[in-house]
């Protein structure tokens, strides 16, 4: 299990430059945490559906939640007031499981495991999962690494974050993968899970998108985006702070906002969808190539 405190501090004793810092993964440093169950944005008792414990929390695992929501009573809803199905689709960061979080996630019914991440990020930390739950890496990046616009300021690298997600979006190749990726869930059965190295920008497109194709409300969606800084909020404090130690202020700040997620991320991925396809209908059939039979399987799966 990686130390996150460990890593920063090395890097911050390298000397190592920004480009490089990023290569090797200075937005994937999230790799352990623990806490109390944490409930989400909803309510109602799921309609009549057969009650389902709580989404359990791993504690090698710090950003591990069901996208429908966290239990039944704070279980997510579209604007029909339908209730999403718990238990299907999982988002989490990168999969360092400890052997007491393998047994606990084993009994999830989980069968398929998502790697969103680059070729560098899954072989620098490879997947540790159950026996049993198949493997699938699928690069939405395609690239080696991560690759993020250069910034010089704490604005600037919020700006870069941005537009990162904008690429994501029109980029072709990543809309082709996207697609695959979707196309895949809406086909196979049994609960499934995706993740990328924190769990918040690739993971979070796809959420929202499943969201979305659920008919969630956009200010539900993104309350589940930020729900992040809550999972995640220590591992973001600590890491501030081991910057602040090691690098000064200026360096913290400027390296800060990537280690959450802001408002502003994922507004400038709907922006960049919305009037790059005109819509998000357009953008998952046109964008993503998803056929409407393959919508409507992912919108039966999350709404059971």
């Amino acid at each position: 299990m990686k130390g996150l405190t460990g890593t920063v501090a090395a890097v911050a004793d390298s000397g190592m430059d920004r480009r490089h810092m990023l290569r090797v993964g200075l937005l994937g440093l999230v790799s352990t945490g623990a806490g109390g169950l944490l409930a989400a944005c909803g309510g109602g008792d799921g309609h009549g559906m057969e009650p389902k414990a709580a989404t359990p929390r791993l504690s090698s695992v710090l950003n591990f939640r069901d996208v429908a929501g966290a239990d039944d009573a704070s279980a997510y809803h579209n604007t029909a007031g339908q209730p999403l199905k718990r238990g299907v689709f999982y988002r989490s960061n990168v999969m360092l499981l400890s052997d007491d979080d393998a047994a606990t996630l084993a009994k999830l019914g989980i069968t398929t495991a998502y790697d969103l991440r680059t070729t560098n990020e899954a072989s620098q930390d490879p997947d540790r999962l159950p026996q049993g739950i198949r493997y699938v890496h699928m690069n939405i990046f395609g690239t080696p690494d991560v690759v993020i616009p250069p910034f010089h300021t704490p604005e600037e690298t919020v700006a870069a974050m941005e537009e990162m997600g904008r690429v994501m979006v029109r980029d072709a190749g990543m809309r082709e993968r996207m697609g695959e990726l979707l196309r895949s869930m809406a086909s196979t059965a049994d609960a499934q899970l995706f993740h990328c190295t924190t769990g918040k920008d690739r993971t979070g497109w796809v959420t929202a998108l499943l969201h979305t194709i659920a008919g969630v409300s956009r200010d539900i969606i993104m309350k589940d985006y930020l729900l992040t800084n809550t999972y995640t909020g220590g591992w973001i404090e600590a890491t501030y702070q081991q910057m602040l130690e090691h690098n000064g202020k200026a360096a913290a700040d400027l390296y800060r906002p990537l280690f959450g997620v802001q408002q502003s991320y994922l507004l400038a991925e709907f922006d960049e969808a919305e009037r790059g396809f005109g819509s998000m209908k357009n953008y998952l059939t046109q964008g993503l190539g998803l056929k409407d039979d393959e919508i409507a399987q992912l919108r039966d799966k999350l709404l059971g």
